[in-house]
């Protein structure tokens, strides 16, 4: 000590002061010989210690510069190796999704087939009980199918329906709960209701449960299959009120069941049962079934002229 680098073309501050003041020199001839500089020798020395100052601060800025730089690039090559990880397992959760998209379309085609072939089959039964239970059990195949597809697919989101500015007269519209399309008839109310011609109905529903479709996609629906005109025609022909008086109490509940749909595809608000007093065994299990049914609203007992306990009044969503 101490050790030296020599920098040429550089000029360098004189230390010689600094050396004789370390070695032992004497302070009073230090400052004697310090007196015998002129001014211009002792500003030229403060202007080499300024600029040696400015330079090791400029040196030891570009060695933190170069060690950020390193760090950086360290990092830059473990986000791309990260960055790279996750585009292949995205992938291949994408390529696993795609294969499981195709099974249950595959599976959702086979079971529209089989039951457009039902439907068609459903038609040409002559015997009216015998196509009201056939459709029943329609109606119980297609419920199960829903079911399981839920299990396999995600809920649908809220904000599937249209915003209610969206909506305007005429427009062409998919009533979501009945999967039927439509033309807006009237704008929403102050409870949030419309009108909704679907097909020869005129129906009421929540905004929120009505989305816009293209124009065309509602004129290839008019011009669809004959399943579909025979689901409008049999809604068309609904009454405000049903009778199993005498029924047994499943006999009984798939009827209401079946009813309290189309009911409500039909538009109709209030609806009556007419299961008759007895042990009231009837009476409650229709009236359990109406309290978990999804298109039901409220309940109540019959007034006196609509037929009292016999009669379970029914309000429909």
């Amino acid at each position: 000590a101490p050790t030296y680098r020599l920098q040429l073309g550089i000029p360098g501050s004189s230390n010689a002061f600094a050396i004789s003041r370390k070695l032992g020199l004497k302070e009073r001839i230090i400052r004697e010989a310090a007196r015998h500089l002129d001014e211009g020798e002792l500003a030229f020395e403060d202007v080499i210690r300024s600029i040696e100052a400015d330079r090791k601060a400029a040196e030891a800025e570009r060695t933190e510069a170069r060690v950020l730089r390193l760090a950086a690039e360290k990092e830059k090559q473990k986000l791309d190796a990260q960055q790279e990880s996750l585009a292949a397992k995205r992938e291949k959760l994408l390529e696993e999704a795609r294969e499981e998209a195709r099974a249950v379309v595959e599976e959702a085609r086979a079971f529209s087939e089989q039951v457009h072939r039902e439907l068609r089959e459903l038609e040409d039964e002559p015997e009216r009980s015998a196509r009201d239970r056939k459709e029943e059990q329609l109606r119980r195949s297609i419920r199960a199918e829903r079911e399981k597809y839920k299990e396999k697919l995600p809920e649908v989101p809220a904000g599937r329906a249209s915003a209610p500015e969206e909506l305007t007269v005429g427009a062409a519209v998919l009533v979501l709960s009945l999967d039927q399309p439509g033309r807006v008839l009237t704008l929403p109310d102050e409870r949030g209701e419309l009108q909704v011609q679907v097909g020869s109905l005129k129906i009421n529903a929540k905004a929120d449960n009505v989305r816009r479709i293209k124009e065309k996609e509602l004129k290839r629906a008019e011009k669809g299959g004959s399943h579909g005109r025979l689901y409008l025609n049999k809604a068309a022909q609904i009454s405000p009120s049903i009778n199993v008086v005498g029924e047994n109490l499943e006999d009984a509940s798939l009827t209401v069941d079946k009813y309290l749909d189309d009911a409500f595809m039909a538009g109709l608000k209030e609806v009556s049962i007419v299961h008759g007093r007895g042990a009231g065994i009837l009476r409650e299990g229709l009236q359990r079934l109406c309290r978990q049914h999804k298109h039901v609203k409220s309940l109540r007992k019959g007034s006196y002229q609509e037929g009292g306990d016999g009669v379970t009044v029914v309000t429909l969503k």
